[in-house]
């Protein structure tokens, strides 16, 4: 990947906690996002309004993603919708 190219993720919750699951297509990309990361409460306000009403334990959507120069990768909330790979 070169730094800051735009790609999908999927965002789903993790049944047991408040934390986020987040993985690309192959699962080559996978971790988890805490409650006290920065961003988390705005992932959660698109992953509600953008889920299918299923319940709590089936909450997820799809986002784009980036990575810096460092390492890090960056959530783009703003994109969330529900789609398939």
């Amino acid at each position: 990947m070169e730094v800051d190219e735009l790609f999908w993720v999927k965002v789903q919750n993790n049944h047991e906690s408040s934390e986020y699951m987040i993985s690309d297509k192959t699962k080559a990309c996978k971790f988890f996002l805490l409650p006290q990361t920065p961003g988390h409460g705005e992932l959660s306000e698109k992953i509600t309004s953008s889920s299918p009403k299923k319940g709590a334990n089936d909450m997820k959507c799809h986002v784009k993603a980036s990575f810096d120069e460092a390492g890090n990768c960056k959530l783009y909330p703003n994109t969330a919708t529900l789609k398939t790979w």
